[in-house]
């Protein structure tokens, strides 16, 4: 069984997310900050985090940035209601594989996180073979 955790100061939306993810087979834990969210995956080894962007504490492109620097294979969903102060770029330094804007769809996020489980192609990855001409990047 796959383990995920959920990171979000909402607490309706986390509770909302666990009771999907748990009643479509995987075992969640939730955070509500930062550094709560950082303290559970230096405890627990995670497949996968739903993490938003904006949280107490410690946001979220923080709170990845710690958690790739002890965990690098745990894939990364970035949620955010902020899309414009949204700093997509430095997300995908950091090494998220996907990024859903609020409001998003539970089967959105199923496809998002069993694709990521099923190791397919990454949102930089998708990013860098999608560029052509002079911009494209190689292979």
């Amino acid at each position: 069984m796959s383990s995920i955790i959920i990171a979000d100061d909402n607490k309706i939306l986390v509770y909302g997310l666990q009771r999907f993810l748990e009643k479509i087979g995987y075992e969640v834990k939730c955070a509500f900050d930062g550094e709560e969210f950082l303290f559970m995956c230096k405890g627990k080894s995670f497949d996968a985090a739903i993490v938003d962007y904006k949280m107490p504490r410690l946001d979220g492109l923080k709170a990845i940035k710690h958690l790739k620097d002890f965990s690098p294979d745990t894939k990364v969903i970035l949620i955010t209601g902020f899309v414009d102060s949204l700093d997509l770029e430095e997300a995908m330094r950091l090494g998220i594989y996907d990024c859903l804007i609020k409001p998003f769809g539970l089967d959105e996020l199923h496809r998002s996180i069993d694709k990521a489980l099923h190791d397919e192609v990454s949102l930089d990855e998708w990013r860098k073979r999608s560029l052509v001409g002079e911009d494209m990047i190689p292979a």
